[in-house]
């Protein structure tokens, strides 16, 4: 399957940009063979220096992208008798990255850690990303599986937008954020309490055919600074083939829909406080 080109325009660059977290994930067939045991092994044996703190959570509980006319997402509901094996976060010393993994699932996050910290490039965690893969994928063929079999790669990018860092003073003001916006109404009532916007673009590949969706959203809120915009993208599709090639451009395709997507979506005034430039 050959997907259109990643963006018909050069993407743009940001000098500041409000991104605070980023997301690259995969789903894939469980590998029945992997439980806690492996799983812990290939850690001390893999990423125990550069992810020294173990954390257990729940299991990750995937939805998975539906093209049926009508549909959008299909959750995953899985029917397996006795305990099955948490998901388990390993961070950084510094907090600031994590590596999520479960028998049907892996993930690498970056968080910034501090107003002070630069953006994280995706060239870095995609690198992260494909030795984590490598490695589990070592670990499923040693369990006797055949292959890891990827179904659906995930990017998410959240952005924090503050009113402290200007062009925007009060929820009414998302306009000044979100090119889609509304003005604020002008006659009895007072500013917006809260804002919250959603919306979804579907993804063809080069034969016209649906293969993913980006998914974005607005949310209003507080932090130490005062009014801030969570402004959250995902994107989620098919790999673009059944070996780590495939989902690793897969990956690719979000991460060029999601950054070229922020950038028609936000507004000049915010391009000039985030210093954009065009990318060379």
């Amino acid at each position: 399957m050959t997907p259109h080109a990643f963006w018909p325009v050069p993407l743009a660059d940001f000098e500041r940009p409000p991104v605070t977290e980023t997301v690259l994930g995969v789903h894939f067939a469980p590998v029945r063979a992997i439980e806690s045991a492996q799983i812990i092994e290939l850690w001390q044996r893999e990423f125990r220096d550069r992810f020294p703190h173990v954390e257990e959570r729940d299991r990750h509980l995937p939805s998975i992208e539906s093209f049926v006319p009508g549909a959008t997402m299909t959750p995953r509901i899985e029917f397996r008798r006795g305990p099955q094996s948490p998901r388990y976060w390993f961070r950084s010393e510094a907090g600031d990255q994590l590596v999520q993994l479960q028998n049907d699932w892996m993930a690498f996050n970056w968080r910034k850690s501090a107003p002070e910290v630069g953006y994280h490039h995706f060239g870095e965690g995609a690198a992260q990303f494909e030795v984590m893969y490598r490695a589990f994928e070592a670990l499923a063929s040693a369990t006797g599986a055949r292959s890891m079999e990827p179904l659906q790669v995930e990017v998410t990018y959240i952005n924090q937008i503050r009113a402290a860092d200007g062009g925007w003073s009060n929820y009414d003001d998302l306009h000044k954020v979100l090119e889609r916006a509304a003005h604020a109404v002008s006659g009895h009532l007072p500013p917006a309490e809260s804002q919250t916007v959603a919306l979804q673009y579907l993804a063809h590949d080069g034969e016209g055919k649906p293969f993913g969706r980006l998914y974005v959203t607005v949310e209003s809120g507080l932090d130490e600074t005062g009014p801030v915009f969570v402004l959250t993208l995902t994107f989620r599709a098919r790999p673009l083939g059944a070996d780590l090639a495939g989902v690793m451009a897969a990956l690719d395709f979000g991460h060029h829909w999601i950054v070229g997507g922020f950038d028609e979506l936000t507004t000049e005034t915010m391009h000039a406080i985030w210093g954009r430039k065009e990318r060379t």
